[in-house]
């Protein structure tokens, strides 16, 4: 599965030298929800992948058993 524009790229946050004591409630609990939508997307992607290759090894292990009883 290929996205030609992941949510991620959509949703670039520059980064900032900024001391973290310095900065608003909004602006510190704007960036944990950026930073845990990225991580859930990562997840998203990885159970895909982990799911394909759940399919595949069931279609190789199906496949080895009707071999076996032929």
């Amino acid at each position: 599965m290929t996205h030609t524009n992941t949510i991620r790229e959509n949703m670039k946050v520059p980064a900032t030298n900024r001391s973290l004591f310095n900065q608003s409630s909004t602006t510190i609990l704007k960036r944990g929800l950026h930073t845990m939508t990225l991580a859930c997307e990562a997840l998203v992607i990885q159970n895909s992948a982990l799911n394909d290759q759940i399919d595949a090894l069931t279609k190789d292990i199906l496949k080895a058993d009707s071999d076996t009883l032929m």
